[in-house]
């Protein structure tokens, strides 16, 4: 599912389309133990989102996939279920290399099961479902977030990050990806892409009691993400002016407890991707 010129909906091609080595990284400052007001959103989202120490930690998320035709109204069109597993490890200049990989398949609504085909009730077109395998990395820097290498001409993108709220004994942290990629036109190489769109929208959250507990210790954490973009490729909605939503919810576990994965999507892995279950010895 490596085909670059159809962007998927999520931070994972914004990060493939972008690059993933280190440009100039400003110096952020870490403390351990520093007060909360200290905290940067980037310490804050590594915690959150990551095992202490640069550990690696498992994330088990579930959801659906909403499309909403220019003048109609959203539909969910499809469930979604995967798992990731993600690190970040602290550079000499104080910002965080961030790696994830991760894997998920599109589901039928009714039965629960992975689909091969799937006709598109907007469009009456049968299309090959892509699941994807998708290894990323990122780099964290205080508020930012920030890509490896120059954006293709005429392209644009902002990562931000920030403590976004604290109520009812909960803190929130998000991760904002922002990315808009122009119109190519064809090559010997590969086709012509209309101009795509991506908004990748992360809110991590903690209880205030686990945040006051030392940053050595494991933190327990939820997840909810969602997504404004333009329609994946493979839903075949390239001349249907839309806007697809992918809403997901999801829980940190430690990197071994594998019996957190639903036990029809870690047998599929085993079978499709097993190496992303070594990812952690690597």
């Amino acid at each position: 599912m490596r085909d670059e010129s159809r962007f998927t909906m999520s931070r994972r091609r914004v990060v493939a389309a972008l690059g993933a080595l280190p440009v100039g990284l400003a110096a952020a400052r870490v403390d351990a133990g520093a007060p909360a007001s200290d905290v940067s959103p980037a310490d804050l989202l590594v915690r959150m989102r990551c095992a202490p120490a640069g550990g690696w930690a498992l994330w088990v998320y579930a959801g659906t996939l909403l499309v909403k035709p220019e003048g109609e109204m959203a539909r969910t069109v499809l469930n979604v279920a995967g798992f990731s597993f993600n690190r970040a490890v602290r550079r000499p200049d104080g910002t965080y290399e961030y790696r994830l990989d991760e894997t998920g398949y599109f589901c039928d609504p009714a039965s629960g099961e992975p689909l091969e085909r799937w006709t598109n009730p907007f469009t009456g077109r049968e299309v090959r479902v892509v699941h994807y395998r998708s290894p990323q990395t990122l780099y964290f820097d205080r508020d930012r977030v920030l890509p490896g290498v120059a954006l293709p001409s005429g392209g644009e993108f902002r990562g931000e990050l920030a403590r976004h709220a604290a109520v009812g004994g909960l803190v929130a942290c998000t991760e904002d990806l922002y990315a808009k990629f122009p119109v190519r036109s064809a090559s010997a190489e590969r086709p012509a892409a209309a101009s795509r769109t991506m908004t990748s929208l992360a809110t991590h959250l903690a209880t205030t009691d686990d945040l006051a507990r030392p940053a050595s210790a494991w933190l327990d954490a939820s997840m909810s993400y969602s997504t404004m973009n333009t329609p994946i490729g493979w839903l075949g909605m390239d001349d249907v002016p839309a806007l697809q939503n992918m809403r997901l919810v999801g829980r940190k576990r430690p990197a071994d407890a594998l019996d957190a994965i639903p036990g029809w999507l870690l047998a599929r892995v085993r079978r499709d991707n097993p190496s992303i279950l070594d990812v952690t010895k690597s």
